[in-house]
């Protein structure tokens, strides 16, 4: 599980799920990861800019 901590995003203070991609970077972290958030919606995110934005809360994904 991840928590949003950017006050600037629609889903700050909410939890979110990993389904897709790899949370170990590639050279520059563009590799694109699947999150699915506690409301059920879906979004893709860059992982360098997922890392910025979100604290890992659980090693469930």
């Amino acid at each position: 599980m991840w928590l949003c901590t950017d006050k600037d995003m629609d889903e700050y203070g909410m939890t979110c799920t990993i389904i897709d991609g790899s949370t170990h970077p590639d050279w520059n972290g563009e590799n694109v990861i699947k999150i699915e958030y506690a409301d059920g919606s879906i979004s893709y995110m860059k992982y360098r800019r997922f890392v910025w934005r979100f604290k890992q809360t659980s090693n469930e994904n």
